[in-house]
Formats: structure tokens, sequence, C-alpha cells
């Protein structure tokens, strides 16, 4: 993969839960595959909140404190770029855990927005043209043995 490509990662939220949270986080897989792929950009989703439990959550606090820490690690990464979800409850369904076409349909613009971004920043390489010189005397023919007259007036 190169500078040119991009790769999204979007986790759920049903395995933060209480004391597993640093668990996650430390999960070695997502760190070496950062590593490895210096070259290719890296978008991220971090977790949503969860509308679908009664208050107080618990499992919010935890999802709060994983977002941070996962923006903390990624800001080592020039590469990535963190996508905050929504915390609109318009873009969750009446049960709250899943997204409504309209949350959908925001996400997929802020995503797009991101990329696009992160495109238009990349500087094209430059096109190299010869002098003019060079080009006037490759297109002028050889003649070998021929000695052109200067006359004078």
């Amino acid at each position: 993969m190169t500078q040119k490509d991009a790769v999204i990662f979007c986790g759920g939220v049903n395995n933060i839960s209480k004391n597993e949270l640093i668990k996650g986080l430390k999960h070695t897989s997502i760190t070496q595959f950062m590593q490895n792929r210096r070259n290719t950009n890296v978008i991220i989703m971090n977790a949503r909140h969860r509308f679908d439990l009664e208050e107080p959550p618990c499992v919010n606090k935890e999802i709060t404190v994983f977002d941070r820490k996962l923006k903390k690690i990624m800001k080592g990464y020039n590469h990535t770029k963190v996508i905050d979800m929504s915390t609109n409850r318009d873009h969750y369904t009446q049960h709250g855990l899943h997204m409504t076409k309209s949350g959908k349909e925001w996400l997929t613009r802020r995503t797009a927005d991101i990329i696009n971004k992160l495109f238009a920043d990349q500087k094209p390489s430059p096109i190299t043209l010869e002098w003019k010189e060079s080009l006037m005397k490759r297109n002028q023919p050889e003649a070998k043995g021929y000695k052109s007259k200067v006359t004078s007036k």
C-alpha cells in the first residue's frame, strides 16, 4: 500500500466494558499495523456513545476514556486521522445502539471530507521539462560533413 491508499478502521463498542479498556488499547496488532504501514493513510473511527444503556452508564465513561487514550496513542503516527463518532442522539436508532440513515450519511460525509483532505494535502510530483536549447538541438537534423557558408555583403 502507498500514500495514495487509505485504510479505515471501524470498531464496535460491544467489547468495551469495565476493566477491559487497557486490554483493547494495548493490543499489539493495531500498533504493529501502524508501524508497518507508515506509507499508508489510516483513518480510525473512535468508539461511539451508547444510547441504549440507562443513565448513568459506566460503559459510556469507559468509551470516553478509551477514545481519549486512542487519540493520544495515534498522535505518534503522522499518517493517521481519528474520526470522532457522532454524539447526536438523532443519528441513532430508537434502541440507541445502531446508526440511522441520517447518522450513516453524516458519518459518510465526515469520512469523505477527511479522505479528500488527505489527498488534497499531498503535493503532486513536479513535471520536468527540457531546456529550450536542448529541444532545439534535438529537433535539428544532423548533416555529416556539411559546412554552412556564411556570406557577407
